[in-house]
C-alpha cells in the first residue's frame, strides 16, 4: 500500500484514529475534530488495552495497538453511556423540583423558621439539594454536543466581571474569605458566550474555595488584555491542586473514587468551555497558592455598528453561583426562600 492510499484511507475513517510515533502524534480528521488538549493526549499515551475512557466530554471505547515503539488508537463513541447521563440528569432535575419546593413549603412555617435549630436542619437541606443540581447540571452540559459551539454575544466581560464580583463579594461575606477583583482594563468588549465564561469562572472560584486555609484565606479574579487575548486569572493561597484534575474527571478513574469530590466533571468541563472559545487554560500550582489562567482570543463584531450588550443580572430562578459554589459555602447561605432563589 502506498503512503498516498494510506493517508486517503485514514483520512476517510469515520472513527477517530490516532498514530502516535515518539513523541508525535498523527490524526485524522475525526480525531481533530475532538480538538484532544495536551493533557489527553498524554492520558491516551499512557492506556493499554481495550476499555472506556472520558474524552472530549464523550465516553469512548479505546483498541490500542503498540509496534516496535508506535501506538494506534481506535475510538469509538459509546452512545449508550453518553445518552444514559442525560437521562439520568433529567430524572435527577425532575425530583430536585418536587424537594425544592418541599423545603420552600417548610420554610413558610412560623414555628420553624424562629426556631434556629430547624433553621440549620433546612439550610443543611437546601445546600445538599444545590450540591445535586450542580452534579445534575454538571451531566447535562457533559451530554451536550452544543458545548463546543458557544453562543457567541458582544458584551463587555469587564462590566460582566464586575457584577459576578459583587454577587461573589456578597455571598463569600459571612465567610472570612477575602474576595478581591483584579480588572486592569476599564472596558473589554469582545464576542463570546457570557454564560459559559460566568460558569467557567465560577467553577475555578467553586475549586479555589475548598482548598484556602481556615484563616487568612484569599481568592482573586482577575482581567487583563495582552497579545490580543483576554486573560482570565483566579488565583488563591491555598494548598493547591493538581493540574491533571483538568483531564481526570471521576468518570475516567473509577478506581479513585474520593468521598465528597463530586463527579469530577468541574475542571474538565472549564477546559472544554476555554477550547471551545478558542481559548487555552493554563495551571500554576506552587506553595504559596494556585494560579489558574484562561486566555481567549479578542474577537469583535464584524458588523462595525453592534452595540455590545451588557448581560442582566439573573432575574429568577436558582442563582449560578449559589449552585456552584454550594460545595464551599456555609449553610446559612442556603436558607430557602419561598418565593424563589433570589433574595
Amino acid at each position: 500500500m502506498t503512503a498516498e492510499v494510506f493517508h486517503s484511507i485514514f483520512d476517510q475513517m469515520n472513527d477517530p484514529v490516532l498514530l502516535r510515533s515518539g513523541e508525535d502524534w498523527l490524526l485524522n480528521p475525526a480525531a481533530q475534530a475532538l480538538r484532544l488538549t495536551d493533557a489527553e493526549l498524554g492520558q491516551l499515551a499512557d492506556w493499554s488495552g481495550d476499555a472506556y475512557i472520558w474524552l472530549s466530554l464523550r465516553f469512548y471505547h479505546v483498541s490500542v495497538q503498540r509496534v516496535d515503539g508506535e501506538a494506534m488508537f481506535l475510538l469509538r463513541q459509546d452512545g449508550f453511556l453518553s445518552e444514559l447521563t442525560e437521562n439520568i440528569s433529567s430524572q435527577i432535575r425532575l425530583r430536585l423540583q418536587s424537594a425544592f419546593g418541599c423545603v420552600a413549603d417548610l420554610s413558610r412555617v412560623g414555628a420553624l423558621r424562629s426556631n434556629l435549630k430547624a433553621r440549620e436542619r433546612l439550610c443543611g437541606i437546601s445546600r445538599e439539594l444545590y450540591r445535586l443540581l450542580r452534579m445534575t447540571q454538571e451531566l447535562e452540559l457533559a451530554g451536550q454536543p452544543e458545548l463546543s459551539l458557544p453562543q457567541p454575544d458582544c458584551y463587555d466581560l469587564v462590566f460582566a466581571l464586575t457584577q459576578l464580583g459583587d454577587e461573589l463579594r456578597e455571598l463569600l461575606r459571612p465567610t472570612e474569605v477575602e474576595f478581591r477583583m483584579e480588572l486592569e482594563p476599564k472596558s473589554l468588549v469582545l464576542t463570546a458566550d457570557p454564560s459559559q465564561i460566568k460558569y467557567m469562572l465560577l467553577c475555578l472560584v467553586s475549586n479555589a474555595l475548598p482548598h484556602l486555609p481556615s484563616t487568612g484565606g484569599r481568592v482573586a479574579l482577575g482581567l487583563k488584555e495582552q497579545n490580543g487575548q483576554a486573560i482570565l486569572t483566579v488565583s488563591d493561597n491555598g494548598d493547591g491542586f493538581s493540574p491533571d484534575l483538568l483531564s481526570n474527571p471521576l468518570w475516567s478513574q473509577p478506581h479513585r473514587l474520593v468521598l465528597g469530590r463530586g463527579l469530577g466533571l468541574g475542571l474538565p468541563l472549564v477546559q472544554r468551555i476555554a477550547a471551545a472559545h478558542d481559548g487555552k487554560v493554563m495551571v500554576f500550582p506552587s506553595s504559596k497558592g494556585s494560579r489558574v489562567t484562561v486566555s481567549i482570543p479578542i474577537r469583535l463584531p464584524t458588523d462595525h455598528f453592534a452595540q455590545p450588550r451588557f448581560p442582566d443580572r439573573e432575574a429568577g430562578g436558582f442563582s449560578q453561583a449559589k449552585v456552584l459554589l454550594s460545595n464551599a459555602l456555609p449553610r446559612s447561605v442556603y436558607f430557602p426562600n419561598p418565593d424563589g432563589d433570589e433574595t
